[in-house]
């Protein structure tokens, strides 16, 4: 009698064990699983900052190119305007 009480604790003592070992591994994979979401989600946000990094200084350029092109061409409306003007022949 003692032995089978002794069987069946120690069937019902198994039991326990695998179905928490059972239970930390699918816990372990749902873990894995959840950590390779965030990890793509943290490389399209990386990758979105960097390209608007690179929009934001690709307009900063542009911007400075127009400043460059509109200080040339006032440039050179003051020359053909210095050039224009009649001169007194005094």
């Amino acid at each position: 009698m003692e032995y089978i009480i002794a069987i069946i604790m120690s069937l019902i003592g198994y039991i326990i064990y695998s179905d928490t070992k059972r239970k930390s591994a699918e816990a372990l994979v749902e873990n894995l699983d959840t950590k390779k979401k965030l990890n793509e989600l943290d490389k399209n946000v990386a990758k979105n900052e960097g390209l608007e990094e690179a929009e934001q200084e690709k307009r900063d350029e542009i911007l400075k190119d127009l400043e460059h092109n509109k200080a040339k061409e006032d440039s050179i409306e003051d020359l053909k305007k210095f050039f224009d003007k009649p001169t007194d022949p005094k």
